[in-house]
């Protein structure tokens, strides 16, 4: 069971949804600690209530992001967190252009902080609306923020993971037309790209930088790849009219 989620947690569109949604919610559980602090100390006590949704606000705000970002960095950019199963996999792709490069944790951090600043006035509208009514209803300021962003949470995060598989669908879709153009004049002897991961038993991906843990050892990788890539030459081979070798290929410089 614990595999089984360590591979799901390792899709991009499942980590950045769980790391956001695990931000949100921890960035609401303690700014009602701090809301339930102030009015100890009866600092809320009489206060309007927009300064009350205003504090609110600029306390969420604050958690969110760094917890957020905490995540993400954790989740898809720590040094050493990738198995050396799956830094084979990287590194093949990278060798025979079968995925789009990977991007770095500034980018890729500021790509998913911009579409949710676009969500933004629907996640806050959502959230400053329903406290509002709580507050209106008698609620202790304190208990209003935690039903009021997590509504919000919940629908743009409903709003978000479309707009993330589209965004990476059409990263993966611009990356393959360009490799296929510089290539253009050797089409012959370009393999279908996606039939080369698969032929290698490498995960499937839905989008650009989609990383599914992979659990086969190494050497299994490497076999899988070795395969794949004799089955590149022989398909080379074949559309420039070179016969097969019959006999042994003798090792490279650094064979045995």
């Amino acid at each position: 069971m614990l595999s089984w989620c360590a591979r799901q947690y390792a899709r991009r569109i499942v980590n950045v949804n769980v790391n956001i949604a695990l931000a949100g919610l921890s960035a609401i559980v303690l700014t009602t600690g701090v809301l339930k602090l102030l009015n100890a100390w009866h600092l809320l006590e009489g206060q309007p209530k927009w300064l009350i949704v205003g504090i609110t606000f600029a306390l969420d705000l604050i958690f969110d992001l760094v917890i957020a970002v905490g995540l993400h960095w954790l989740a898809s950019h720590m040094p050493g967190r990738l198995s050396a199963a799956r830094r084979v996999v990287d590194a093949a792709d990278r060798v025979i252009d079968a995925a789009p490069p990977s991007i770095s944790f500034i980018k890729d951090a500021t790509t998913i902080q911009f579409q949710r600043l676009c969500l933004s006035p629907i996640f806050y509208a959502t959230a400053w609306g329903v406290q509002w009514w709580l507050l209106h209803e008698g609620v202790r300021a304190e208990w209003t923020a935690l039903p009021a962003y997590a509504s919000a949470v919940l629908l743009t995060r409903g709003l978000h993971t479309p707009w993330l598989l589209y965004s990476n669908r059409k990263v993966w879709e611009q990356w393959e037309a360009a490799t296929r153009a510089r290539n253009a004049n050797n089409l012959a002897i370009v393999p279908n790209l996606r039939d080369l991961r698969n032929s290698a038993h490498l995960p499937s991906r839905n989008g650009a930088m989609e990383r599914a843990d992979l659990q086969a050892p190494v050497p299994q990788v490497q076999a899988g790849l070795a395969g794949a890539a004799q089955g590149v030459v022989e398909r080379s081979r074949g559309a420039a009219g070179v016969p097969k070798p019959s006999g042994p290929v003798p090792p490279g410089p650094g064979g045995a």
